[in-house]
């Protein structure tokens, strides 16, 4: 008798087990959809809070909110360089309130080398105020909408920028006398 019991239970588990998991698969429900999160008011991060507000949407952990706030920041500075004609490189430390000094050069010039010695002497007094780029004369034209204000025709042809002030250098010029322009510059 105990085994029959015991048989006709495991008879009525292993059936009730059986119609669940089949009735259970017809009937799950779809998954969320962008505007289901929508609705539910999950954001992904763009309220600038922790992540996400909703129970069933994503969420995004404080690193990642913060990478998509630099990255939002990074093209937003990109789009105002373009959009000012100015490159980068020129642009983003200007935006920082540095003083940017753009050296037009030929390497193999005795006069350039002497005033490469000359914008070395600068940046050492200047230190981290200071950004200085080298390029050849051979790429002005990358610099057009930053030599409109100041133009460069020889080398060494220097120009240096801070805030919405320029001025123009070109010939031999030493260090003492760079950095009396520098200073008035700024």
């Amino acid at each position: 008798r105990p085994v029959l019991i015991a048989l006709v239970g495991a008879v009525l588990v292993g059936g009730f087990l059986f119609f669940k998991s089949s009735s259970s698969s017809e009937v799950a429900p779809p998954p969320p959809t962008s505007l289901q999160t929508a609705a539910t008011g999950a954001t992904g991060g763009s309220t600038g809070g922790t992540g996400g507000t909703g129970a069933s949407g994503p969420t995004m952990s404080a690193a990642e909110v913060r990478a998509q706030k630099a990255k939002e920041e990074r093209a937003a500075l990109v789009a105002a360089a373009e959009e000012k004609g100015i490159p980068l490189r020129v642009y983003e430390p200007l935006q920082d309130g540095k003083v940017v000094m753009i050296f037009f050069w030929e390497s193999e010039g005795q006069d350039d080398q002497h005033v490469n010695q000359a914008v070395n002497e600068v940046k050492d007094k200047q230190g981290s105020k200071m950004v200085v780029i080298r390029e050849p004369v051979s790429n002005k034209s990358q610099y057009d909408a930053v030599a409109k204000a100041a133009d460069v025709t020889q080398t060494p042809g220097i120009i240096m920028l801070y805030g919405d002030k320029a001025d123009t250098w070109q010939g031999y010029i030493d260090g003492t006398a760079l950095n009396v322009r520098v200073d008035r510059l700024t």
